[in-house]
């Protein structure tokens, strides 16, 4: 790997401070230039441009990085980590063209007071010698950015993390659930044939990303059945189970599954995915097992 490479590879994350009433209208960003959080890995690499380089990272991360533009040596870098591929978790743009849009009207090279006054103050920030940057960080938000002082800024980086959450007004007690593939979950808890059924009372909350089929069936009554017993075990309002009255299909790659869903959640489901063109985030919990397979609960959804 060149070592201009290198420079680039070394991905910044930082979160945004609401710190004027002009930062307050960007609470954070799932776009920047052509890229956008979320983008599948051959969209990416179908995109036009480039790619310079691609490496699988020592925890399964899976880097690519794109030339926009080679006269003014700017660099796309994207990152899939293993618990969101073959989606695109983060992005930087670095570089020295000045038309290279990331979002709104903020481009590169532009000055630091120009960021002051769209971003707001930022809450920190770090010299970093050897690349001769000073990097910009805030308590809240998802992106950072880098300034040099002869040529202004020149790197911004968005990071899905939770606080993507935030620009969709999602409270933080939502932030609790792990990012976790649904294949993952459901094999590091399936009990042994002779254990079924089996009631998770200490259910695992994690955030899938599936695709929704545009299948939904009405709940079966042995899934019903776990989740009334687990929901009991809770304290749960009894017409709060009630409400889980269908069950939607999701897969994620070859495998499929049926999750439990407050079937007044169906009609947003459908119009937001465009009936399953486009990838969902569940808040999931598997509840438990019976012999037609795992328990799972959509307790919400969020597309982006």
């Amino acid at each position: 790997m060149s070592s201009k490479i290198n420079v680039l590879l070394i991905f910044i994350v930082g979160i945004l401070s609401a710190n004027s009433i002009y930062a307050q209208q960007h609470p954070g960003s799932l776009e920047l230039g052509p890229f956008y959080y979320g983008m599948h890995v051959q969209d990416a690499l179908s995109s036009g441009y480039n790619v310079i380089h691609q490496e699988q990272l020592q925890d399964g991360t899976h880097l690519l990085a794109l030339m926009l533009n080679g006269q003014e040596r700017t660099i796309a870098v994207i990152q899939f980590p293993p618990y969101r591929m073959p989606y695109a978790y983060s992005l930087q743009i670095s570089g020295y063209d000045r038309n290279q849009q990331l979002f709104g009207d903020i481009t590169l090279g532009m000055s630091r007071s120009d960021l002051y006054e769209r971003l707001g103050i930022p809450s920190d920030s770090t010299f970093i010698e050897d690349r001769d940057v000073m990097l910009y960080f805030y308590d809240s938000g998802n992106y950072s950015f880098e300034i040099k002082e002869d040529t202004g800024l020149y790197s911004f980086a968005v990071r899905g993390d939770e606080t993507v959450l935030r620009h969709f007004g999602f409270s933080e007690n939502w932030f609790n659930y792990s990012l976790m593939h649904i294949h993952q979950v459901v094999t590091m808890y399936a009990p042994e044939d002779d254990n079924l059924p089996m009631i998770m009372f200490n259910a695992t909350s994690f955030r899938p990303r599936v695709v929704f089929t545009g299948n939904s069936r009405p709940a079966k009554e042995k899934s019903r059945d776990i989740l009334d017993i687990w929901g009991e075990s809770r304290n749960l309002e009894p017409d709060v189970l009630a409400s889980f009255q269908i069950e939607i299909e999701v897969t994620f790659g070859m495998n499929s599954y049926w999750v439990l869903m407050d079937e007044r959640m169906l009609p947003d489901l459908v119009a937001e995915t465009e009936n399953g063109a486009i990838p969902v985030d569940l808040f999931a919990m598997l509840i438990g097992f019976n012999e037609a397979g795992p328990v799972l609960i959509c307790n919400e959804f969020v597309v982006f």
